[in-house]
């Protein structure tokens, strides 16, 4: 199985704690409330906090090398009957991967009746989370 990945970028969130950690020290050296080994622990704190989460994103990229997707079917099916299909997912890695969307995609001649076919979670380091959902063929003309 194939795996495609979207880049990984950084979320509002941090770019707005980042803004925010600016306007307090660029407020504080106006006003000089701030002396010179503040100034620095600060720029020093955001400096770190920046090159830490370009870390993170690129061992995260090397972890999506480690992961293991599979599919398995719990049963056959035969005359409209459904059929159960699993998916897991394995991190083999030592990186946690978090906020990770997994699509499972199927044939169109299948109704989905049950579940879902996206995962959406967190998968934690050496570990496996699996998903069941329920497909039934369509009959008919297809």
């Amino acid at each position: 199985m194939k795996i495609i990945y979207e880049e990984i970028k950084p979320t509002t969130r941090i770019y707005g704690l980042i803004i925010f950690l600016s306007v307090i020290i660029a407020s504080s050296i106006i006003n000089k409330q701030i002396d010179n080994k503040s100034l620095l622990f600060s720029i020093s704190l955001i400096i770190g906090f920046i090159f830490g989460l370009k870390t993170y994103v690129s061992l995260t990229r090397r972890a999506f090398d480690k992961i293991v997707i599979s599919r398995r079917f719990l049963n056959i099916p035969f005359d409209g009957k459904e059929l159960e299909v699993e998916v897991s997912v394995s991190n083999n890695s030592a990186i946690p991967l978090l906020r990770v969307i997994i699509s499972d995609h199927y044939p169109e001649i299948f109704k989905m009746i049950k579940g879902s076919n996206i995962f959406e979670g967190v998968i934690p380091s050496k570990s496996t989370v699996k998903y069941v959902y329920v497909l039934k063929p369509i009959i008919g003309k297809h």
